[in-house]
């Protein structure tokens, strides 16, 4: 059976389940219109279900930073002929869907919610990309995607936002100042990046 196919029998069992549970209640307590609106929220949830199956069928294992690894990461101390990105991201709005993190079209990390990685690249124009997945699907965000120059000794930091509308979600770069990451990523879980692949 594939992912697709199995993340839509586990939704759709559960949504069977809740929608007979308050059936029973509505039966036990004589309120039929709970038990009318019960399949109806049966429904929304196994669909809820179905995306957060989807969506975190792309999870992979991750390293975390060790003690040494953050605090050369909260230093902000880049070396004089390379740049550093960090990655942040931070909320409950899909915290356990993990983001790839891509530089030039190669994924170098994973991140969930609360997490952050730090990737020391070459100079020069690069593409950055935050997505879920391969980016592709109609069923996940859309990717956060920019091109930017970085120069060697510099730090860029870009926390990984939700933009939301009636039609779609999108992933969306937010860039952080020094003073705000030093503020917020002490409390922030690392996840250690690919660097060999940047």
């Amino acid at each position: 059976m594939n992912k697709l196919l199995r993340h839509a029998v586990v939704a759709a069992l559960a949504a069977v389940a809740i929608g007979t549970v308050l059936r029973l209640l509505s039966d036990f307590v004589n309120a039929p219109d709970l038990g009318e609106a019960g399949w109806t929220l049966a429904a929304a949830i196994g669909i809820i279900l179905f995306f957060i199956f989807y969506l975190r069928g792309a999870n992979r294992r991750t390293a975390p930073g060790d003690t040494e690894a953050r605090e050369r990461a909260l230093a902000f101390a880049c070396p004089a002929d390379r740049a550093l990105v960090y990655f942040v991201r931070s909320g409950l709005a899909g915290a356990a869907v993990g983001v790839d993190i891509r530089v030039d079209g190669q994924t170098v990390a994973q991140i969930k919610s609360p997490r952050f990685t730090c990737v020391t690249i070459a100079p020069g124009l690069r593409t950055l990309e935050a997505c879920v997945g391969d980016g592709r699907s109609s069923l996940a965000p859309a990717s956060a995607v920019m091109s930017a120059t970085v120069t060697a000794g510099s730090v860029t930091l870009l926390h990984i936002g939700m933009r939301r509308s009636m039609l779609k979600t999108a992933l969306v770069f937010e860039p952080w100042s020094i003073e705000t990451a030093k503020a917020r990523l002490k409390k922030i879980g690392m996840v250690l990046a690919d660097s060999s692949a940047a």
